[in-house]
C-alpha cells in the first residue's frame, strides 16, 4: 500500500512539473549503512561515499529540487545508531558530503539534519545536538556548502522532543544557526494523551507552536513525515501522528497547520 502510495504521489507531481526533497542521502549510522563499509580505510570509504553521491545526484538532478545530506551524524553509541562514516572517515566527511553535493548539483539546496537540535540542553552519550549541529552548519557555511539546517520535530515521540521545550528557548536556538531552519520530519505523538477527548486539540496546539518557533526563525520550509493517513504513521496507527484519519480525513492538525502558514504568509505578504 505505501509502494503503491508513493509511486502515484511521484507520478503526480513529476506530471504536475515539482520538484521532490531526497531525504536522506547519507544516514551514516551502522544500522542504515552497507555491510562491510567498516572494514575500509579513510581513503576507501571517501571513494565509496562520493561515488555513491555523484551517481545519485547526476541521475535524478531534474527530480530532486533539495538534499537532506546528512542525516544524525557524529552519534557515538556502541549500537546501530553509531555513526559509520565518523568512524572511517572522520568528521570532515560531511565537508566532503556536501561539497560533493554542490559540485554534482550547484542550483540544488542542501540540509544538515539532526534529531533534538531545537534546545540548547539536548545531548546523546555526552555530544550536545544544537551545540554540534551549530558548530558544524558554520563550518559548512564559510564554504558557502549548505543552505538550510534540518530540524526533525518529532512531537511527543520522547523526553527531548520539541512538545517539552519552551518555544521561546527553541525560537533562540534556531536562529543561532548560520542558514534557515527546515523542520525536517514533522509529526505528533498523541499516545500520552490518548484518554483526552479532546486529543486531536491538543495535537494541533503543539504543533502550533513549533511551527511558530520554525517561522519566527525565518523558515520557509517544512515537511510532514512518514506514510499517511494515520494508520500507516511510521509510529504506529495508535499514535495518530499524522494531519489526516483514516479515509484521508482532516483532524485538527492539518487545519492549524494551514492556519499558521497562510497567517504568517499574510504577515510576510
Amino acid at each position: 500500500c505505501e509502494d503503491f502510495q508513493a509511486r502515484q504521489a511521484l507520478s503526480h507531481l513529476e506530471g504536475s512539473g515539482r520538484r521532490l526533497l531526497l531525504s536522506h542521502l547519507i544516514y551514516p549510522t551502522r544500522g542504515s549503512m552497507p555491510r562491510g563499509f567498516e572494514r575500509l580505510t579513510r581513503e576507501q570509504g571517501i571513494a565509496v561515499m562520493t561515488q555513491y553521491i555523484e551517481s545519485t545526484v547526476n541521475r535524478f538532478r531534474d527530480r530532486f529540487f533539495a538534499y537532506n545530506v546528512v542525516n544524525e551524524f557524529y552519534m557515538t553509541d556502541n549500537n546501530d545508531a553509531q555513526d559509520i562514516m565518523l568512524k572511517v572517515i572522520g568528521e570532515d566527511y560531511i565537508d566532503i558530503a556536501f561539497e560533493t553535493v554542490r559540485k554534482a548539483d550547484p542550483t540544488a539546496l542542501t540540509i544538515l539534519n539532526q534529531q533534538e537540535n531545537h534546545t540548547r540542553d539536548w545531548s546523546v552519550n555526552g555530544i550536545n545536538l544544537s551545540e554540534t549541529t551549530i558548530k558544524v552548519a558554520n563550518r559548512l557555511a564559510q564554504r558557502g556548502l549548505i543552505d538550510m539546517v534540518g530540524s526533525q520535530c518529532h512531537i511527543d515521540q520522547g523526553p527531548g522532543s520539541p512538545a517539552y521545550t519552551d518555544i521561546a528557548e527553541m525560537t533562540e536556538v534556531y536562529k543561532s544557526y548560520p542558514v534557515p531552519v527546515f523542520i525536517s520530519e514533522l509529526d505528533a505523538n498523541t499516545e500520552q494523551y490518548a484518554d483526552q477527548a479532546d486529543r486531536f486539540i491538543i495535537q494541533a496546539q503543539r504543533v502550533k507552536g513549533v511551527l511558530q518557533a520554525a517561522l519566527e526563525s525565518g523558515t520557509t520550509f517544512i515537511n510532514l513525515w512518514g506514510s499517511f493517513p494515520d494508520e500507516l504513521s511510521w509510529l504506529g496507527p495508535q499514535t495518530a501522528a499524522t494531519p489526516w484519519a483514516s479515509g484521508w480525513k482532516e483532524k485538527p492538525m492539518y487545519f492549524e497547520i494551514l492556519r499558521t502558514l497562510f497567517k504568517n504568509y499574510a504577515k510576510v505578504g
